[in-house]
């Protein structure tokens, strides 16, 4: 079940915005987490990263009317990859680490071709594409909202738009300490 963040939450959420350079990492559960969108939250409409349709490479990943879903199950997975001091993370659709695991990734990367370009649309991928290492990057050790940034920092996921509803598309975007919808928290 989502936990919900107390009635300050959006103060909390602009102190990160305006904190720049961020110096610490809050660790997910070594469970399942939702990953919850925190400008739809502050407008009582909580908002979770939502695998939209069957657990499949090149599934779109969107923002959904947070439920506890198997769709809206994310594993963390520490990687070998760490940048500046922060652990690198495969974001793993829970359901799928029983079997070939798929994980966040930009659409059309591979291998072969491991960097995107902003406003490219976020989809399961293989967990074996560079593209899959995200940090997750906040403004102190006790403030649980955050950036998830690529493993280069420069992308961070974000919401394509500020519509609030469900099927808003996940993006990823430079990422900017300023743009609240670049940030999130675990629920």
């Amino acid at each position: 079940m989502t936990r919900l963040l107390p009635a300050g939450a959006l103060a909390t959420g602009l102190s990160l915005a305006a904190a720049g350079t961020a110096n610490a990492q809050v660790p997910p559960s070594p469970d399942w987490n939702e990953i919850v969108s925190q400008w739809d939250h502050n407008f009582n409409n909580t908002l979770c990263v939502d695998d939209s349709g069957k657990p499949t490479m090149g599934t779109q990943i969107w923002l959904w009317h947070c439920n506890s879903n198997p769709n809206q199950r994310w594993h963390f997975v520490q990687n070998a990859y760490s940048s500046g001091g922060f652990t690198g993370y495969n974001i793993e659709l829970d359901s799928t680490k029983s079997g070939t695991p798929l994980c966040i990734t930009p659409s059309g990367v591979d291998n072969d071709h491991p960097y995107s370009e902003p406003g490219v649309r976020l989809v399961l991928g293989s967990c074996d594409y560079l593209a899959a290492d995200w940090i997750m990057v906040t403004a102190d050790g006790s403030n649980p909202l955050m950036t998830l940034q690529d493993h280069s920092r420069t992308f961070c996921i974000s919401t394509a738009d500020f519509s609030d509803s469900n099927g808003t598309p996940l993006i990823q975007k430079y990422c900017d300490p300023n743009d609240l919808s670049q940030v999130w928290w675990l629920g």
